[in-house]
């Protein structure tokens, strides 16, 4: 054994009879480190802590009553949830709320390259090439209610669908971690018991897997472990086989789920490209399900990333194809097979459109014109406050000034009383007649000056009295100049006369401004 193994097996044993104190530490700084991270990364992204909505436990439901009940209860953060919480009114009804939800991972990439980027060296007048330019993930908005049991989310491809869902599951796993979520408050999730998914395609030459086979083993699997408290992601429900038997196979996944209990979810988020499923919200008479689409600007020919709310999604095919140079009597024959129905609903659709990008903009002109309401209030309070700190510092300098003036005529007073004992003690023959006189004019004039400044200090005070409204009562005590000492109010007489008292005996009537606050 070397030297060095033997140092370490001596300090091993001596940490022998504290190995329970050294674990339990160790696990308190785990945690604590933990906490740390979790709130450096909630203030990294900007997050939100999230409110757990409170749910019954779920049994299943054949589709002629509903699947469970709702406690609309929000929960303190980072607690438990607890059994028969009182109904709580500010979750406004919503089972999940993300407004302005910027996708986590997203986020995160754009946070990294943005501090990549800030931290490069330029030359002086260097310009940002185009690959540095900073833009932030597009923020949607997600909000269903809780008779809403399946989100059926179309459109056309790359807009975000799956992204869209990606980015809820991610929000309900980190909601259970104790993490913030990057969207604005306040964020409603139910606890999920698990998030489970069928995101991707499993086809497998090996395990002689098509598209559609490895769906459907992915659906089996997914069904066995879902208790009808979880959510459920399904992307491009019913395809990789014929559109219409794909379809109906994906209706009835979806009816089967909603039902809830032992093999159902509490929630449902599902992509399609099957407009029969998007008629699910129209037929079903629970109301258990709620269509969305991702937006597509026909300008542009790009997709906006956002997320219609109650409108079923177009594909835009047509319009895409005709912008993109596609002859237009091809164009004109593809709409011929579609029939007036189809051309029916596709417009409808597209007014729904319309409207759903009005009533956002409107929301989002609002949501500016509370910003200027708040700040406005801001710099109203801030004014305000240094209105009256202006205030206070100037009565405190008038009040400085005063004492001043009252202090130096009070020097000199009882500098003139003392001179006059000095010289009353001096003997008759040794006194200066001429001089004494001289002493004594001097000494009125001097007393006269403090008269002057006394009565100028007390007339202020009056103006300092007048300026901060001072409304003498019965039982204050006041300065009386024409006495030239203080005196208690003890009643009140006719206009606005006062009856005031020095002393015992000395009782005299005068009026408001014949007084001062007391010396």
């Amino acid at each position: 054994m070397t030297a060095e193994e033997a140092v370490l097996w001596k300090l091993t044993g001596l940490c022998v009879d504290s190995l329970h104190d050294l674990e339990y530490a160790a696990r308190l700084v785990a945690g604590l480190d933990l906490a740390l991270a979790r709130a450096k990364y909630t203030s990294w992204v900007d997050g939100t802590l999230p409110e757990f909505v409170s749910m019954q436990p779920t049994s299943r439901s054949d589709g002629h009553e509903e699947g469970h009940g709702v406690q609309g209860t929000l929960m303190d953060k980072g607690q438990a949830l607890t059994n028969g919480a009182a109904e709580n009114s500010s979750s406004d009804g919503f089972l999940v709320r993300l407004e302005r939800f910027r996708h986590p991972l997203l986020l995160g990439e754009f946070l990294l390259h943005r501090k990549k980027v800030l931290r490069r060296e330029r030359m002086p007048g260097e310009l940002f090439e185009e690959d540095d330019i900073l833009r932030p993930p597009v923020a949607v908005d997600v909000r269903f209610r809780p008779q809403t049991k399946a989100v059926v989310i179309t459109g056309s491809n790359t807009g975000g669908k799956t992204c869209s869902i990606k980015g809820v599951g991610l929000a309900a796993l980190m909601a259970r971690a104790g993490l913030g979520i990057p969207a604005e408050p306040p964020v409603l999730l139910p606890c999920y018991s698990a998030v489970l998914a069928d995101i991707g395609d499993e086809q497998s030459l090996t395990s002689s897997l098509s598209t559609f086979s490895g769906h459907l083993a992915r659906i089996q699997a997914l069904r066995k472990e879902a208790d009808g408290n979880c959510l459920v992601l399904l992307d491009e429900v019913g395809t990789g086989t014929d559109a219409e038997e794909g379809a109906a196979l994906g209706a009835a996944l979806l009816m089967e789920l909603v039902k809830g209990g032992q093999g159902g979810a509490l929630t449902v988020l599902a992509t399609t490209h099957h407009a029969v499923l998007t008629t699910l919200a129209y037929r079903d008479p629970l109301s258990r399900f709620e269509n969305a689409s991702v937006e597509f600007d026909e300008e542009r020919l790009v997709p906006t990333y956002r997320l219609l709310w109650g409108i079923p999604g177009r594909s835009n095919a047509l319009e895409i194809g005709a912008r993109l140079g596609m002859p237009h009597e091809i164009v004109e024959a593809a709409k011929a097979r579609l029939g007036d129905g189809e051309t029916g609903i596709s417009a409808v659709i597209k007014q729904l459109e319309v409207v759903e990008r009005q009533r956002r903009q409107g929301r989002d002109e609002l949501r500016k014109f509370d910003l200027q309401v708040a700040k406005l209030k801001q710099d109203r309070d801030r004014l305000s406050y240094k209105v009256s700190g202006l205030q206070q510092q100037e009565h405190a300098a008038k009040r400085r000034m005063y004492s001043s003036i009252l202090s130096e005529a009070r020097t000199k007073l009882r500098q003139i009383r003392r001179e006059q004992q000095l010289k009353s003690q001096l003997p008759a023959s040794k006194r200066n007649v001429g001089a004494t006189s001289t002493a004594r004019r001097e000494q009125k004039q001097t007393q006269s000056a403090a008269r002057m400044k006394e009565q100028q200090a007390a007339k202020s005070r009056e103006d300092l009295d007048a300026e901060t409204e001072w409304d003498p009562r019965v039982g204050d005590v006041v300065y009386v100049p024409k006495l030239g000492s203080n005196a208690r109010i003890v009643g009140t007489g006719p206009g606005e006369k006062l009856e005031v008292q020095a002393g015992s005996f000395m009782r005299l009537t005068v009026t408001k401004d014949a007084i001062s606050r007391a010396k």
